[in-house]
């Protein structure tokens, strides 16, 4: 009775965790999409910008920049700030006229108040800004677009709500930290809920699953007979080949299928639940050699 009581406590654990899961990798996945920055055409820049009541004006013909496919500046009679937006073909150029408005930014402003610097190497976007006294001026870089804006200061809670807008400025770093959190949290108590599990069957004393460090190499032990084993989690991409290794070892140590070992393998937080739940008896690895 007990034994029937357990398995439908892990199966219902595993359907409860896994849609939770689910539904938080679903949503995590919105948020970043919504909230990482994207690159943005030409043609939606202006559409935006006329949005915004500010006309621009192409300026290519008058003064092309070197490696550049587009020059537009803004239209001061119907924006309050002065605007200029730069396409280039060209990265090296792109990054030497990055530097020059920086430059512009921070070095030609003795008064600069704040600056910041927010870098996404895998998007390649980052954004530089700061204020000197009354004025107010940014300069901003995503793919190959160079956005720089110069206003009055009280223009700033409108110039930092564009570069959010056009995907100048990556306001995302702390909703990627609390995902990573929340995810590390749900995975943390999935592993000691099925290592206590699992040590309760393995070694009769399931609180060693609380014990940092050396709860896995009393697992890697439990599984592959040497805890010395456990080093090879600390190799890079070997650990990983490892972790799979482990988890398959786990199946066959508690007389499951090869099937069953790597679904364990490829879909730990459904199958490991289930098999420490279920009425499954662990065969300690002398054993199992033993019979081979």
């Amino acid at each position: 009775m007990m034994k029937k009581k357990s398995l439908k406590f892990g199966v219902g654990f595993t359907i409860c965790f896994n849609i939770i899961l689910i539904i938080f990798i679903v949503v995590s996945g919105i948020f970043l999409n919504s909230y990482f920055p994207k690159t943005m055409t030409a043609n939606e820049f202006t559409n935006y910008m006329e949005k915004q009541g500010c006309n621009l004006v192409s300026m290519q013909d008058e003064k092309k920049y070197e490696g550049s496919d587009l020059f537009l500046v803004s239209d001061m009679g119907t924006c309050p700030y002065l605007i200029s937006y730069t396409i280039f073909n060209d990265k090296e150029v792109r990054d030497d006229f990055f530097k020059q408005m920086s430059d512009d930014v921070l070095k030609n402003n003795p008064n600069v108040k704040s600056t910041e610097k927010i870098k996404n190497d895998l998007l390649l976007k980052y954004y530089k800004y700061s204020t000197s006294g009354d004025y107010y001026k940014t300069v901003a870089m995503n793919n190959n677009s160079i956005l720089y804006i110069a206003g009055n200061k009280a223009h700033e809670k409108d110039i930092l709500k564009m570069l959010d807008d056009l995907g100048y400025q990556n306001s995302s770093n702390m909703i990627i930290i609390l995902i990573i959190v929340i995810f590390t949290i749900l995975m943390v108590i999935l592993f000691i809920v099925c290592l206590f599990e699992t040590f309760k069957k393995t070694r009769k004393n399931g609180y060693v699953a609380f014990i940092p460090i050396y709860n896995i190499v009393c697992l890697v032990k439990d599984v592959f007979g040497r805890g010395i084993y456990a080093i090879l989690f600390l190799i890079p991409i070997i650990n990983i080949v490892f972790a799979l290794a482990l988890f398959y070892g786990l199946g066959k140590v508690f007389g499951r299928k090869r099937s069953f070992c790597v679904l364990l393998m490829l879909l730990p937080t459904v199958f490991w639940p289930l098999l420490v739940y279920g009425n499954f008896k662990y065969k300690p690895i002398k054993e199992t050699k033993r019979k081979k």
